[in-house]
Formats: structure tokens, C-alpha cells, sequence
């Protein structure tokens, strides 16, 4: 150690090289002699400051080091380096300083927040227990009746409502895509049926047709809607006490009637250019217009009847649509017909009119000529309606 040589940061300086004032008091150093000591005694004072903060600093490396501190490492030493969280920092961080306020926590607990108070933490939740809140308080740890309560599933330990005894379906591991669902015999478990398994359950079988009805009793409440499709019941019957009254009935066999049952026609049909009786499809042999009385040709075709020759005559049919010449279309042969247009004799006879031309078929006056026929073709019922019921004997003037 040389006095005037700093030997510091590798070892602290003493006033051997950095003398104090007391060492420079017989030192002069101001050019003025020995009167004033001025000059002397600031250059004492100021190594006496530099020994003491060279005594705080501690020996060590000089050069700072990126993101480091300067921490003491011993006695009288020290070196930049980070901040040892485990050894360096004690005490408790608070929350508003980024820490929790607490010293230790439950472990295994769950942690709550309490504004800029401490974090607490709940204690260990046992087997079956639950942390509800109330929306205002801290959660409270729940379990048997009162955590069934407060999530709504009733207090009793077997639950009163859904389906299983959890209120939740369970599924069993045979059901497969489209299966129908069936509750087993157990009553707590739900169990996937196929459609074949289904028919065999309710003891029922398929029948062919994917708008078939299948039933092992009686369809005996509700409605049959239009667009229902197929009821195909095999040889059964299909019984009814009631009326059928809607739609079109197109039976593949016979349709028998009981003793004392009856088709029963609307006698008096409700809107214009209407029909209610016996009707079948045929070619017409002409252009016809509704409620034109036709005979039946050699050609098999439904030409206009006319009165004025017997080979023209005979009507055995009336129109009840216009039809085209060779075209299909439908002919009453028995029943009653309705056209606004008409204005009969109610109670009068309707005849065979010998005029021969669409829309003029039809009269209430007999022919009189010479060889015309007279036929009956029905009665007036109203004066815009008809019974419709041709007779086959006929008689020529």
C-alpha cells in the first residue's frame, strides 16, 4: 500500500494511503506556510468519507453487470449479482404489492381472494363435498342434504325426480345408432332397442311398406289426416261406427254391405257443376261439356245422346266434367247433379231432348216428332238440380 495509490475495489483503503486530516495536520499543502492548515485538512476530510464508504461497499468486482444488484457476500465483500429469493428477501409480500399476505396455505385447499386482505385458503374438500357460493359471501364447503338442496335436486338421498335414480339417463353399453330407447326391467337404466326388437316387445310384426300401420289392437281414438298414406290390415276388417267422410276410397276387392246398410248420395250437392252418385271413368266420342246425356257407341265411345233417331239415343250416362274427344272422362250412371245454370219444373220429368248438341241434351218437354224417342232420363229435384236415373225402355213416336 503506497500513499496516494487506491487499492481499492481489491482491498480497502487506510489513511496509510489515503490519509485523514489528523495524519495531514503537520502537512502543509497551501503554499502559505504553516498559518493555515486549509488545504490539508479537505483532503483528510475527504479521505476519511472515501475510507468509510469503501468500508460499506465492501471488497469485490467494480464493473456492474447487466440486470444484476450489488448484494453483499460476506463479510466486508460484495458482488453484483440477481436478487436469491429463498435467502435474500424475508418477510411476508403483500397483496397490493403483488403477493399473497399470507406466511403458508392449506395444502390441497382452494385459494380466496379477499379484496387487499390476505388470501385464504379453504380446507381440504372430503369425498362427495362441494364449494357453493351464495353470490354475496365467501363459498362454503357443501355435502349430503344441504348441497342437494342448494343445486336443486331435493333433499332426500335418493332422488325424487328424472328418470334414474340420479336424475341423470343412463345409457347402457348395447344401445347402437337408430336404436329406440326402453327403460330396462330395473327401472334405473336406459337400453337401446332395434325396430325388430320393438315389434317383438309391444307383440307386434312388420308389415311390408314404409307407410304401414302396425297394431296388435284396436285404432279405436284420434283421427286419420290426409297425405296419412297405406292402412293395409291383411284379411282383418276394418270397422267403423261412425262415418266415413273425407277423401276418396279406392278398395283392391270388394266392398260389402251388411243387411240393412246403405251408400248413401248427397241428395242435394252443395256448389255448381257437382256430382254425387255412381261414377266411372270413359272415353268420350266427343267434345262434352258438363251435364250432357250420353249413349254408348259401337266404338265403345260415349258420344251425345239425341232423341231423333233410336240410333242415337238410349242414354245410358250423364257428364260430370268436360271432357275432349277421345280423351277419358268421368260419367255419372246413377245420382244426383247440380248446374246453376238450369231452371227446372221442381217434380218434373227430364228428357232426352232431340236437339244433339253439348249443353242442349237435356229437357222437360217429351218429343212429339215422328220417330222420336221418348226417354225418361230422371226427375227435377230442384230447380238446379237432378235425380239422374236413365230408363232403358224407351218408346218411339
Amino acid at each position: 500500500m503506497t500513499a496516494g495509490t487506491s487499492d481499492f475495489p481489491t482491498s480497502l483503503d487506510s489513511s496509510t494511503n489515503l490519509p485523514t486530516s489528523g495524519n495531514l495536520s503537520g502537512v502543509e499543502l497551501d503554499g502559505d506556510g504553516n498559518a493555515h492548515k486549509v488545504h490539508s485538512n479537505l483532503h483528510g476530510t475527504t479521505n476519511t468519507a472515501i475510507v468509510q464508504i469503501e468500508s460499506k461497499v465492501g471488497t469485490g468486482a467494480s464493473t456492474p453487470t447487466s440486470n444484476k444488484v450489488l448484494r453483499g457476500t460476506g463479510t466486508g465483500t460484495s458482488a453484483w449479482a440477481q436478487v436469491a429469493l429463498t435467502t435474500d428477501i424475508t418477510g411476508t409480500l403483500p397483496v397490493g404489492n403483488g403477493g399473497t399476505g399470507a406466511t403458508t396455505l392449506t395444502d390441497g385447499g382452494i385459494l380466496l381472494g379477499s379484496g387487499t386482505g390476505a388470501i385464504t385458503a379453504t380446507a381440504v374438500l372430503g369425498d362427495g363435498e362441494m364449494l357453493v357460493g351464495d353470490g354475496t359471501t365467501d363459498p362454503a364447503i357443501e355435502s349430503g342434504a344441504t348441497l342437494r338442496t342448494s343445486i336443486g335436486l331435493g333433499s332426500v338421498a335418493t332422488r325424487d325426480t328424472g328418470i334414474s335414480n340420479n336424475n341423470i339417463p343412463i345409457f347402457t353399453s348395447g344401445a347402437a345408432d337408430d336404436d329406440f330407447l326402453r327403460i330396462s326391467s330395473s327401472g334405473n337404466t336406459i337400453e337401446g332397442r332395434s325396430a325388430t326388437e320393438v315389434l317383438s316387445d309391444i307383440g307386434a310384426s312388420a308389415v311390408a311398406g314404409s307407410s304401414s300401420i302396425v297394431t296388435t289392437g284396436a285404432l279405436d281414438s284420434g283421427s286419420i289426416t290426409s297425405n296419412f298414406g297405406t292402412i293395409n290390415n291383411g284379411a282383418s276388417a276394418i270397422t267403423t261406427t261412425g262415418t266415413v267422410s273425407t277423401g276418396d276410397i279406392s278398395a283392391g276387392g270388394n266392398v260389402t254391405l251388411a243387411d240393412a246398410k246403405s251408400v248413401i248420395f248427397d241428395a242435394e250437392p252443395a256448389s255448381d257443376h257437382n256430382a254425387a252418385g255412381i261414377i266411372a271413368s270413359m272415353t268420350a266420342g266427343a267434345t262434352l261439356a258438363f251435364g250432357d246425356a250420353v249413349y254408348q257407341k259401337s266404338d265403345g265411345e260415349m258420344h251425345l245422346g239425341d232423341a231423333d233417331a233410336a240410333a242415337t239415343s238410349g242414354a245410358i250416362a250423364i257428364a260430370v266434367a268436360s271432357g275432349s274427344d277421345g280423351a277419358a272422362s268421368n260419367f255419372m250412371f246413377y245420382g244426383f247433379l247440380r248446374d246453376d245454370s238450369w231452371n227446372w219444373t221442381v217434380g218434373g220429368l227430364i228428357y232426352l231432348s232431340t236437339t244433339g248438341t253439348s249443353g242442349n241434351t237435356l229437357t222437360q218437354t217429351a218429343p212429339t216428332g215422328s220417330g222420336d224417342i221418348v226417354q225418361i232420363l230422371g226427375v227435377a229435384t230442384h230447380a238446379d238440380r237432378i235425380f239422374f236415373n236413365p230408363s232403358l225402355t224407351y218408346a218411339e213416336v
